[in-house]
């Protein structure tokens, strides 16, 4: 299954971003459980269109007490996703997608400010720190540099592991495939 999206932006200059991420619009509160189970709960995200029902999506930083890892329920429309979640969460945090991938492909647009790095974590940095690869930024009209893993079997890659780091409103085209 190939899965592609839209062009993504870059959040804010010099701070990795997982690969495929959009933020809460609106604070959570902690969820309410009943019977030992997490009761569903429609959040407010920037764009749901990265998400699919039942796909596993990560909430917050890894390195954060209330970082959690959730399947969607339902989409409800284009700001709306429904997850079975347990934390608090600020508005602004980053909800990303976790989905192994044999495939990973991205590619920068042209005319970007800046280059665009592939990083391994939530540490990444422009200056290299924790990045696996360097995008260099090319000109209006030409070819955006191209970036690409394959993992084939039981090694499969995450979305989730991979981050990007750039300048502010640049941006990137990724996709994945499982097969």
């Amino acid at each position: 299954m190939l899965r592609a999206f839209k062009y993504i932006a870059i959040r804010a200059t010099d701070t990795a971003q997982p690969m495929l991420s959009t933020t809460l619009s609106a604070a959570i509160t902690a969820s309410v459980v009943a019977n030992d189970n997490m009761v569903p709960t429609s959040i407010q995200v920037g764009d749901s269109a990265l998400f699919l029902k039942a796909d596993l999506v990560a909430i917050g930083l890894p390195s954060t007490a209330t970082f959690e890892i959730q399947p969607v329920i339902a989409i409800a429309d284009s700001t709306h996703i429904t997850v079975a979640r347990k934390f608090a969460h600020a508005s602004g945090e980053v909800v990303y997608l976790m989905s192994p991938a044999s495939i990973i492909y991205i590619q920068e647009k042209d005319g970007n400010a800046g280059d665009l790095f592939i990083a391994s974590n939530e540490n990444g940095k422009v200056a290299g720190t924790f990045c696996i690869h360097r995008m260099a930024k090319v000109a209006s009209a030409a070819q955006g540099a191209e970036w690409k893993v394959e993992q084939h079997g039981q090694d499969s890659e995450s979305t989730g592991n991979v981050w990007v780091v750039g300048t502010q409103n640049d941006t990137y085209l990724p996709s994945f495939s499982l097969v």
